[in-house]
């Protein structure tokens, strides 16, 4: 079931799917701003910093929270999660604890969403296929 995204987000995505386009990638600086998402503008929106934020809420780093539906559109434009910096790296292999323990469970949580949303409703997975991707999911290894 599709829902109405909030119009500021929308606006965001809106440029980054034209950056997406025009590069091929969600590689943006976090001091990237735009007008039309592919040339810099300093009055621009700050959609580099918007890119950053996502990640982080995906990690349960935030007190926000990304819908599957926004998960999924982040995802169609090749959102990479996790960059090769040692914070994500850290933070993949970050044992969890008792204060940790629920922005581990948002993030683990997130994990098995982008999978999910890796088929749709005519293509739906054997239990098998669920149990053989969810191991992978949820290996930090094969996600880096």
């Amino acid at each position: 079931m599709k829902v109405k995204l909030p119009r500021k987000w929308q606006e965001k995505y809106n440029l980054a799917k034209a950056y997406y386009n025009r590069y091929g990638n969600l590689e943006i600086s976090q001091t990237f701003k735009t007008t039309n998402g592919v040339i810099y503008d300093k009055n621009g929106i700050d959609i580099g910093h918007w890119i950053s934020d996502q990640r982080q809420t995906y990690k349960g780093k935030t007190t926000s929270k990304l819908t599957e539906q926004e998960i999924k559109l982040l995802e169609d434009i090749k959102m990479k999660w996790f960059v090769k910096n040692s914070y994500d790296l850290k933070s993949q292999y970050e044992e969890i604890n008792e204060s940790n323990k629920k922005r581990k469970q948002i993030e683990i949580l997130n994990r098995v969403r982008s999978y999910l949303n890796t088929y749709n409703e005519e293509t739906l997975p054997t239990k098998e296929e669920i149990n053989k991707g969810m191991v992978k999911v949820l290996s930090y290894k094969n996600n880096k």
